[in-house]
């Protein structure tokens, strides 16, 4: 038999904590249209400099197109104008583009000062904070009881029971890292009988399968003097880390005269700093090297898990065809980040130009709590 959970969202992320009114959605975009097109901006501008008539939204996830960025940009410059209103209008249309947009504006941004290096600031916390609600929302996850076993002697003198949880993920990308602290376990029944587990110091971790979107966590209760025929409630926490929204870092311009040092290049977003490190040319091998370092250290990144070293470096021609390395090596690690080198036959355009350095990776990575609380579950009869 199996049991529903009810699933309680991360206290700390609601959907509905950056929804603002359609009506300043709409007035975000006419901004945006006019930013976009002068004639536009001529046909439905009101006076110079006026404000939208209620606060921005955020707009659909796809985000502004490449074709929009002049658009952000000048978004961005208008962050910096004389009038109170022009920039508090700007800052609401950049919001309003969603996480999609961080890109293009922190790419318009990068020489912003004063005020509009502060707005810009706060609009990438926003928008970075509402890819983490994104991250979080994306998938639905079941927490559910599968199985419940005797343990500690045969079932009739059995001394406790093993519970074995479901963990499944229906939609988005599966979870790095499970673990559940058993000391967030609460088992009572009806009358507050408590079934403590059997280790309650101890924290389960399951390997997260790649062929299948769920996962086992067998938790060992003990049953009470007066054994229990059922539990009225069991509930508790899992713990999960989640990889952030992604972004495609990329180098231009990696050719360099061989009697000159590289100079490492740096891009950063969210809360991921990517360096390009070394660019050289070892006889028919292109050898890339290069780093990424998350802000803080977590658990995701512990040195026995493998899949951000299996992130892979691409060499992007000039007519946008990318190159998988023919290998690729994780020179060191940490608990926020590597460096890998990864190596290329050697491109015939390599002298000529346009060659780009290609790195997907997520700009964040989020720890994650899901309370999940089980009622009226069954337990083998004695």
């Amino acid at each position: 038999m199996v049991y529903q959970a009810l699933w309680l969202e991360e206290s700390h992320v609601t959907r509905n904590e950056t929804l603002l009114p359609i009506c300043g959605r709409l007035a975000a975009v006419a901004l945006l249209a006019a930013a976009c097109c002068p004639a536009a901006r001529a046909q439905t501008a009101a006076p110079a400099e006026a404000v939208p008539p209620a606060e921005a939204a955020p707009a659909a996830e796809a985000g502004p197109s490449a074709a929009a960025a002049p658009a952000v940009h000048r978004l961005v410059q208008a962050l910096g104008s004389g009038s109170l209103a022009t920039r508090d209008a700007a800052e609401r249309a950049l919001v309003a583009l969603g996480p999609t947009a961080l890109p293009a504006i922190t790419e318009a941004g990068r020489d912003t000062v004063g005020e509009a290096a502060f707005r810009l600031r706060g609009i990438r916390r926003e928008l970075e904070g509402q890819a983490a609600a994104m991250a979080v929302d994306g998938g639905h996850v079941d927490v559910t009881v599968a199985g419940v076993e005797p343990i500690g002697g045969t079932q009739a003198a059995a001394t406790g029971v093993r519970v074995r949880l479901r963990m499944a993920w229906q939609d988005g990308p599966a979870p790095l890292v499970v673990k559940l602290p058993l000391k967030s376990i609460v088992a009572e029944g009806a009358n507050g009988e408590v079934m403590p587990p059997a280790q309650r110091a101890a924290v389960l971790e399951a390997a997260v399968p790649k062929n299948r979107r769920w996962l086992e966590l067998p938790v060992a209760l003990a049953q009470p003097a007066l054994p229990l025929e059922s539990l009225a409630i069991l509930r508790g926490t899992v713990m999960v880390w989640v990889t952030g929204m992604e972004h495609a870092f990329e180098f231009a311009g990696i050719e360099r005269p061989q009697d000159l040092p590289w100079q490492p290049r740096t891009l950063r977003l969210g809360e991921a700093r990517v360096i390009l490190d070394d660019v050289a040319v070892r006889q028919e091998r292109l050898l890339v090297t290069a780093t990424i370092a998350y802000d803080s250290p977590t658990e995701a990144l512990a040195s026995h898990r493998t899949w951000l070293g299996e992130r892979p470096l691409e060499l992007v021609a000039a007519d946008g065809t990318a190159t998988r390395p023919l290998v690729q090596t994780v020179r060191n690690r940490s608990d926020q980040g590597l460096t890998a080198t990864a190596e290329f036959a050697r491109p015939a355009s390599v002298a000529k130009g346009g060659l780009r350095v290609r790195w997907k990776l997520p700009i964040a990575i989020h720890e994650v709590p899901i309370d999940f609380a089980i009622h009226d579950v069954l337990l083998p009869p004695r």
